[in-house]
Order: structure tokens, then sequence, then C-alpha cells
């Protein structure tokens, strides 16, 4: 008996793997694995020859294992459920993209971000791996505020400008959902460039943000910083005040005195 595919009202399994719930319809699912929870995505049908996975697709998701430590969700394997086959991929604990968005302090933290997703594309784009479906719910920030790209496509894209293109919209529609479609970095991510450009534009603005907000903050300190200079200078001067006083009545002490047998004379100066 193939396993079944549950409904939210019935619990079920897919091969070795018990469904603790549905995350979209018929096609992905939370489950339980051994020892962790993973994330089973039906694999399209184009992806199956007679049951069985393609070749090609075959030799992409293998090297789709190889990035797990490049800000890529494991992919831990393919489980056959008759002719239907389905996609197993590390659960990462954390919130979607646009999500987490909606917590971002400013541009400046959203190109961080972008950054960190632009070289994970990037690593896959040296292995020849193109994404395919990089949107704001395929991207998980984990709680260290590390960003994770999933659920790669199985399907053979080879141009890296569909990646390109679809980094850059999901940037731009972040940036106008919080107002932010002026910023420098919606510019940039609007400007199609290739990746490696981009990366270095949206680190530039965001270190230029960075660099700008401290002297900002200098300027609104140097009044009390002025005031905390000026109770140092009194302090010092204070300091100093006592300091020769005690050296006066010190060397006062230290005079001979005049012997009372002496005579008048004795007090004129020479």
């Amino acid at each position: 008996m193939n396993p079944q595919v549950p409904n939210p009202t019935q619990p079920g399994a897919i091969g070795q793997y018990t469904i603790l719930r549905t995350l979209t319809p018929e096609r992905s699912f939370l489950a339980q694995g051994v020892g962790q929870p993973v994330v089973i995505k039906l694999l399209d049908h184009d992806c199956l020859v007679g049951g069985r996975l393609h070749p090609n697709i075959r030799d992409r998701l293998a090297r789709v294992r190889e990035l797990a430590h490049v800000g890529v969700a494991n992919l831990h394997g393919v489980e056959s459920d008759g002719e239907r086959a389905f996609a197993v991929w590390e659960f990462i604990q954390g919130e979607t993209l646009d999500r987490h968005a909606v917590r971002l302090d400013s541009p400046a933290a959203l190109a961080r971000l972008a950054r960190e997703i632009i070289l994970a594309v990037e690593a896959m784009h040296a292995l020849g791996i193109v994404h395919g479906k990089i949107h704001a719910r395929n991207v998980i920030v984990d709680h260290r505020g590390l960003v994770h790209l999933t659920h790669v496509s199985p399907l053979l894209y080879d141009d890296t400008k569909v990646d390109a293109r679809d980094l850059s919209a999901m940037l731009q529609t972040i940036a106008a959902q919080r107002g932010w479609a002026d910023s420098p970095m919606a510019r940039i991510s609007s400007q199609s460039l290739p990746l490696p450009q981009l990366r270095a534009r949206l680190a530039q603005s965001a270190d230029d943000v960075e660099s700008a907000s401290p002297a900002e903050s200098a300027i609104e300190k140097t009044p009390r910083r002025l005031a905390l200079l000026a109770v140092v200078l009194a302090i010092l001067a204070a300091v100093a005040l006592a300091f020769g006083l005690i050296r006066l009545s010190h060397r006062a002490a230290a005079q001979k005195p005049v012997p009372p047998q002496a005579p008048p004379q004795a007090f004129d100066s020479p």
C-alpha cells in the first residue's frame, strides 16, 4: 500500500517520514524524520521519467547537496511514493524574509541581508546551479540573523540572469512595502546589475549609512561633550590650585625663623 498524502485533518506519512502539518495543500509538508524535522516538497512530473528521477535532475539535486555550508538548505534526498517523488529538505527554524523584513529598521539592514543572499546564489552559480525560484518565502532568516536559501528548483534552469532578476525584484518589492522605494538600496536593486556588482554596490550603500550615522551622533552629542570637558578642566584647575597652596605652605613652614634677639635691621631687605 502506498503512503497517503495527508489532508489537514488526518495525519499520515510519506515514505519513512511522518507528516506533522501541511504547508501547501498536496504539495509541501512539515514532517518528522529520524531525529529532525524536514520539509517534503512534491516534485513536478517533468522531473520524472517512468516514475524515476530524470538523470539530469538527479545530477542537479546531487550538486545542490554540496551547498549546505554556504547558506543553502541541505537536501537530504528524494522520497518516492508510487508515481510521485518528493524532495526532502532540511527544515530551517526561523521566518521567511517577507515576515522578517517587517522588523528591519533601515534600508541598510535589508542591504546587508541581500549581500548574504547574493553570496549564497553566487556559490550556487559557481557549481552550475541556478536557483530558479528566488522570492521572499524561499529565503529563511534564522534566530541568529543568518539567511538560508530553500527549495532550489529541480528544473534545469541554466541562465543566471533568472536569479539576478528575481532577487532584484524581491528587494524592490520589500523596499516598496516598507516605504523605502527612494532609498539608495532600492535604486541600486533596480539597475539590473550582474550579481557581483549588485553585491558590491549594496555593501557600499550599507557602509555609507553606517559611516554617516556616527558623524550625526557626534554632532548631536557636541554640547554635552563640551560641558563635560569644562567640568574636567575646572576640576584640574582646582587640583592645581590646591597643590600650589600646599607647596607654598610647606615652603613657609620650612623657612628659618628670625631669632628674637636679632636687631631690627634683620627684617630689612638686603
